[in-house]
This record gives C-alpha cells, structure tokens and sequence, in this order.
C-alpha cells in the first residue's frame, strides 16, 4: 500500500537531503512517518508532501467550484496528488492549534470536506485527517515509556498534553512546543527530528491514542480501517 503523507515540516514526513559522504541525494524518514508505520503495524510505501507546495491548477480550481472552505482546498489537492502518484490513501495532516475539542472536530470537518469533494469527482484514492489538537508535540508527550527508552530519563510529562496551551514564544509557557523543548533539554537530548524520530519509534500507539482521545485515537482508527480495507 503506498500512502502519501502531507504534513506541514520536515521533522513530520521527512527531508531530502545531499549527502557528501555517499555523493547522492538521500531522504530521510519523518516521525510522522514512523507512526503510521505503527498504526499499519506493517511497513507502507510511504511519500512525504509539504502542505505549503499542495495547490490546485487554475482548471482544477474552476473544476471543483466552490472549493471546500478552511483545509479542505488543500486536503483536495492533496488527493489528486495521491491520485497522480499512484497513492491508495492521503494523510493530511494538520494541528489545530488550540485545546478546544471543538476547533479540532472542524478541522477535521475540513478536511474530510476535501476528500469528499475528491471522491464525488470520481477518485479512488480514500483521505484521512489528521488533525493534532493544540499541536502536534502533544502527541510526542504522551508516552513516557519512549522517553525513558530513547533518553534514559523519565521526564514529568503532562497528564492530558492535548490539553495543554500557552503563548508559543512564551520559554516558560505550556504551549506544547516550548513544554516539548523543555522535556528534552531536562531528558539531555536534542529538539531535533532525530529525536522526535526515535520517539515516535519507541512509542506505543495504543498509549498515545488512550492519552490523547480527542485527536490520535480519531486519526488512528480511520488508518487502521483503510489499512485493513486495503490489504
């Protein structure tokens, strides 16, 4: 099964980078990734898409007049994406940087809009939101045995990360990038996608799923269906 995953930066569905060494041009694997791969419970032919390049052509524009509203534009590229590079399914993935259930259902209504609209118009590629309440980081905050597995340290993590908020540029705040940045400087690691990459290796998706229900467990189980349904 090939999956085409849209996320928003490199340390999510991975980067393509010339490696001096080898003298050739190397991609490496995003945490995002690493995750799908765990909810699959198998290893998917798995591409990466930055959301910022997703757009639609002038003709597809007047095509799928009115276009979805919010992330649905986009979430409909991104099919025809897949479509074009022979994807069964397209991830697309977004936070929806806030800790109010309600903002992440619509979100997730966005998105779904968009992939609708691309199954109306005939597509056989099937969408799956995922949409991270607050952002992303809080689901990297869920499992505190990948903490301890990568790091060697068991950091105090916050009992419902999805929860969590605060300004982003605040040092000292709960947004779930400055308490993500605060973890591992306590745990002695790098914020990098390398270790962002390990954790999502090492974590269990069914703890992450039962700590942040509002977001991961919605995202987890419509993979595992199109998984299934596509085996």
């Amino acid at each position: 099964m090939k999956v085409l995953v849209c996320g928003e930066g490199p340390h999510e569905i991975g980067q393509r980078q010339w490696c001096p060494k080898a003298l050739e041009w190397k991609t490496s694997r995003g945490w995002m990734q690493e995750l799908v791969d765990h909810v699959a419970g198998r290893s998917l032919d798995l591409e990466g898409k930055l959301r910022r390049d997703l757009a639609l052509l002038p003709r597809e524009s007047r095509r799928f007049k009115p276009l979805p509203t919010g992330h649905g534009a986009k979430a409909l590229a991104s099919a025809l994406l897949a479509q074009s590079v022979g994807a069964d399914v397209s991830i697309f993935m977004a936070d929806s940087d806030s800790n109010d259930p309600a903002r992440t259902a619509e979100v997730r209504a966005e998105i779904q809009a968009g992939f609708a609209a691309a199954s109306d118009a005939g597509l056989t590629v099937k969408g799956v939101a995922c949409v991270a309440m607050s952002t992303s980081e809080s689901w990297l905050l869920a499992d505190a045995n990948s903490w301890l597995k990568v790091t060697g340290f068991q950091p105090d993590l916050p009992r419902h990360p999805e929860l969590i908020w605060g300004a982003r540029n605040d040092p000292a705040g709960d947004h779930p990038k400055q308490y993500f940045r605060r973890t591992t400087e306590a745990s002695g690691v790098p914020d990098s996608l390398d270790t962002r990459n390990q954790l999502a290796a090492a974590a269990s998706v069914k703890m992450i799923a039962k700590i942040c229900p509002y977001s991961f467990e919605p995202f987890a189980n419509d993979l595992a269906a199109e998984v299934e349904a596509g085996r």
